[in-house]
């Protein structure tokens, strides 16, 4: 069996899904989503919106606290509450405990919780620490609906703005449109520097680009952490949150799976920043997203395949959510393979059919790639740049190494799905040595391969075959420049990171951007 071949055919694979998506998005993407007719509400109704915080800067959470007061709500049948679900040791909270104590109308003890009541802003402290923070969220829930018989609930991202007017919509839309489950909404990231900005794109790409396109074009959507409202009732059909290491992937996974949907607005926009100037922590974060959100598909991969409740462009579609993965993923698969080949010198004839579509795919995937990154900075921002794409697309290719070495970490030993923080600020940088020796293997190996390739094809050069060489060294082993590139520039940012720490040893994130409205 010609592994080399196999490998180039899921390769081919890959990109058409890629391919009938992208372009079908970037064709579409001037259309709008059409939102739903609604009324106004008739009854008064509550909505918890959720904030779940873990050893959080005490100075951030007394500020968002602060902001959530002056907060000013307008619409008298929907009563909003902003709910701190704190599952941080009460000992590390020294400055928060006393700010509560001092503005607090109610302090008292209910179930599992430590409540501080502060009228429109409640702040529960979980008494029993919990692991998973997907379990700590169907906690809270079902006491809400428990002590307050609530139908609808909000969580977000304690980072974000908080729209009154978008909360308000949302419960109306759900109100009013018995057959949608869950209403999300945009977020961007408000950079610090050049170099956050970038990481920004490519988390905002998502965001502002493929989540919008799902929605109009394929009836898909996603119950993201950041922004959003879901019926309690089709939350709770669904199986709730579970440990999952993201659980807002693994929740809009099995409500589509059970007949329900979503809806995804762009023009409602969240501002903040989850992705710190840490660049060591902003590593982390964006491994534990792409792990989690890739062993949801993995894991429900059959699932949905066979699902009787998904159309089948809207099984394509969940697979293609996450399916940027997998072409570094084949790539390094058949970098891999290319160096058996050439070690052991193995033939491949099958390899010579299709030798000039792998050359050239990659040319074309990367451009797709590119041209979704350059837009999604023009509308971002109002201007953009090929270099800016460019090294957007070299932070989403070298994140990929990190997942699939976590991947394979966790096919092998197992992973605990527990609650992963993402620390705001920077004391002392910390280097993430799992990450760095990740890297230089990924590294090694395709500085290994180019290596092999070059001295292969040296002494067999002469004037005939001088432009089948030079297309082969730039088109053929372009995946592998750009995973050499993509880990140099991460080694460049951690250091980069590195030396921000050193001085200034406060490195604060701007959080919750309160004046950015």
């Amino acid at each position: 069996m010609d592994l080399l071949f196999i490998s180039a055919l899921l390769l081919l694979v890959d990109i058409l899904i890629i391919s009938i998506f992208d372009l079908r998005y970037l064709i579409n993407i001037d259309r709008k989503i059409k939102i739903p007719k609604y009324r106004d509400l008739k009854n008064k109704e509550n909505l918890f919106v959720i904030f779940p915080v873990k050893n959080e800067e005490e100075d951030f959470l007394i500020k968002k606290i602060e902001y959530l007061k002056n907060i000013n709500n307008v619409y008298k049948n929907l009563t909003i509450y902003f709910l701190f679900l704190d599952d941080t040791d009460l000992n590390k909270e020294n400055k928060l405990i006393e700010y509560l104590e001092k503005n607090c109308s109610k302090k008292y003890y209910d179930e599992k919780y430590l409540i501080y009541d502060l009228d429109k802003v409640k702040y529960y402290f979980r008494l029993n620490g919990i692991k998973r923070k997907g379990a700590a969220l169907d906690d809270i829930i079902d006491y809400l609906e428990r002590k307050y018989n609530i139908k609808y609930f909000s969580v977000y991202d304690f980072e974000w703005t908080v729209t009154i007017e978008y909360l308000y919509k949302a419960v109306c839309i759900l109100e009013s449109n018995k057959d949608l489950s869950f209403v999300y909404w945009n977020r961007r990231t408000v950079p610090v520097d050049y170099f956050h900005k970038i990481i920004g794109i490519y988390v905002d790409t998502f965001f502002e680009f493929y989540l919008p396109m799902k929605n109009i074009l394929d009836d898909i959507s996603m119950v993201h952490g950041s922004c959003g409202v879901l019926r309690l009732e089709d939350y709770k059909k669904a199986g709730k949150f579970t440990p999952h290491l993201t659980e807002d992937a693994s929740l809009t996974i099995r409500l589509y799976l059970n007949g329900f949907k979503g809806l995804y607005i762009k023009d409602w926009v969240e501002y903040g920043q989850n992705l710190p100037p840490n660049f060591n922590m902003t590593l982390k974060t964006l491994r534990r997203w792409q792990t989690g959100t890739f062993d949801v598909i993995i894991s429900n991969f059959w699932k949905i395949l066979f699902n009787k409740n998904l159309k089948f462009k809207q099984k394509i579609s969940f697979i293609h959510m996450f399916s940027t993965l997998f072409l570094p993923l084949i790539s390094f698969i058949l970098i891999l393979i290319s160096i058996i080949i050439i070690l052991f010198n193995f033939s491949s004839p099958l390899w010579y059919y299709i030798a000039s579509f792998f050359y050239f795919s990659q040319i074309y995937i990367i451009t797709i790639f590119i041209t979704e990154y350059y837009i999604v900075e023009k509308r971002i921002y109002n201007k953009a740049s090929i270099l800016d794409s460019f090294l957007t697309l070299l932070i989403g290719w070298s994140i990929s190494a990190l997942t699939i070495s976590y991947y394979l970490r966790r096919l092998l030993i197992g992973l605990d799905n527990k609650w992963i923080v993402t620390v705001k600020t920077i004391r002392k940088y910390n280097f993430d040595y799992y990450s760095i020796t990740v890297y230089i293997i990924f590294l090694l190996i395709n500085i290994y391969f180019l290596y092999y390739a070059y001295s292969s094809w040296l002494p067999y050069i002469n004037s005939y075959n001088i432009l089948p060489f030079l297309i082969s060294v730039t088109f053929g082993d372009l995946s592998t420049y750009i995973w050499i590139s993509s880990i140099l520039f991460i080694f460049y940012l951690q250091y980069r990171s590195y030396k921000m720490s050193k001085k200034n040893v406060k490195n604060l994130l701007y959080l919750g951007i309160l004046n950015k409205k």
